[in-house]
């Protein structure tokens, strides 16, 4: 019995996916800071080279940092590599001066050199078809665009699930989930397009003025929503009846639903509003990072749980950095490709949103089937447990010694009771009342 114990134990701690909150910590370590500052360099410098009409040189630039770095993950959990792409510990209260902030890029050195074979491979024998390649780097937006909601949908059902607990039956009402749904969703559709709004005037903007100028997005938010909330209403009414599953349920729904309200509110500040590039840049910063931490996290669990180990703390970051490369490297190519950036844009949006829509039913089903399947097996499991043969030999020697001793104390207790019933005083069988009875005696001898 300690043995299976063990084994659950060892198994479960095997399978414990990284949390994003370590996730984050580890892309944001101080000993792989430089990695971070050199992609924002490398960036800015390979979009400048591709707005020059350099579109060759910089495409080539974009995939070779990409593969260059996607071999340096692939490789860190070699020590010597390891070494190479993290800087050293340094005392807390050691200051750090402008030469050692310049000597800690050398960690880029390795994957640099990486990329720059890459580079060579791609530059000089495919010199001749380089220039589709670069172009066709612009269509991965398209892949990432569905990658986007696909990585989204992996990332937040682990979570979920990790904190989902089995609950007992109760009677949910779809309805009352729908009507909080609808009140948390449209209350934060509205302030972010009052916030989109108020950042694409730069001024102060009245409610009136909030409903005008976004009734549109609203009125699309809540048609949207409706339409999921009917279309999903009949495996909604299936979870109700588990409190577990009625609670990933509404979780699902509500993070969902946010991440389809982002992408539609993209789409509606890009055509109404008219950002400036700025705004739109920092916008798909934000969105490629999110996106970038929700894929690694998903790859690094669903490795974990596999026990391949591919993907996990140790290459991360490079991980990491080599999608932003290829996602920079996409919008940079679309933005000089295309005349009409907005539209590519606002497509990328687009198939994001019908992506996330597309399986967001399918994934409380799954999520109902796989719940029924683990309950299945764990009570298939318990009445088939077998105990060892020790066990069973102590088992009935301790039935056997608790039948002796039952026997021994119901002979003490019988000779207790007749002890009882003999030992009176003397004279207690004595009827005291009953009538003196005369003796006769003849004292005369008869002759």
């Amino acid at each position: 019995m300690n043995k299976v114990v063990d084994q659950v134990i060892e198994q479960s701690l095997k399978e414990q996916p990284l949390s994003i909150k370590s996730l984050v910590q580890n892309l944001l370590a101080r000993k792989t800071l430089p990695h971070l500052a050199f992609v924002i360099l490398a960036c800015t410098g390979l979009h400048a080279i591709v707005r020059n009409g350099q579109h060759t040189i910089g495409g080539a630039g974009f995939m070779s940092l990409g593969l260059g770095y996607f071999l340096t993950a692939m490789m860190s959990r070699n020590e010597t590599v390891s070494l190479w792409i993290k800087l050293p510990d340094m005392a807390k209260d050691k200051r750090r001066s402008i030469v050692s902030f310049f000597k800690s890029f050398k960690i880029c050195i390795f994957p640099v050199s990486l990329s720059s074979i890459v580079f060579l491979i791609f530059y000089i024998p495919m010199a001749p078809w380089l220039e589709q390649i670069s172009m066709a780097l612009g269509l991965l937006f398209i892949l990432w665009s569905v990658g986007q909601g696909r990585s989204f949908k992996e990332a937040v059902e682990q979570w979920l699930k990790g904190k989902m607990k089995p609950g007992s039956l109760h009677n949910g009402n779809p309805r009352n989930s729908a009507i909080f749904q609808l009140i948390i969703i449209q209350t934060i559709s509205f302030i972010g397009v009052w916030i989109a709004i108020i950042a694409s005037e730069l001024s102060e903007i009245s409610l009136i003025d909030v409903i005008a100028k976004g009734g549109v997005f609203i009125l699309a938010s809540l048609c949207t929503q409706l339409i999921v909330l009917r279309w999903t209403r009949d495996v909604r009414l299936l979870v109700s009846k588990e409190k577990g599953l009625a609670s990933f349920s509404f979780r699902w729904m509500i993070f969902s639903q946010l991440f389809i309200n982002w992408h539609l509110l993209s789409i509606y500040r890009r055509w109404w509003l008219d950002p400036s590039d700025f705004a739109t840049l920092l916008e798909e910063s934000i969105l490629m990072a999110v996106t970038v931490v929700l894929a690694i996290w998903a790859l690094t669990s669903k490795s974990t749980k596999s026990g391949t180990g591919i993907v996990g703390e140790h290459n991360a970051l490079p991980l990491g950095i080599a999608f932003g490369y290829s996602y920079a490297g996409s919008v940079s190519m679309l933005t000089v490709t295309f005349e009409d950036i907005r539209g590519v844009m606002m497509l990328g949006h687009a198939l994001t949103l019908l992506t996330v829509l597309i399986i967001i039913k399918s994934t409380i089903k799954s999520t109902i089937n796989s719940y029924d399947d683990t309950h299945e097996d764990t009570q298939k499991q318990i009445p088939e447990h077998k105990p060892d043969k020790s066990t069973e030999v102590s088992s009935n020697d301790e039935g056997h010694e608790q039948e002796v001793q039952e026997k021994e104390n119901d002979e003490d207790s019988t000779e207790s009771k007749e002890l009882d019933s003999s030992s009176g005083d003397i004279g207690d069988n004595v009827n005291w009342d009953s009538p003196k009875e005369n003796i006769e005696t003849d004292w005369e001898n008869e002759d």
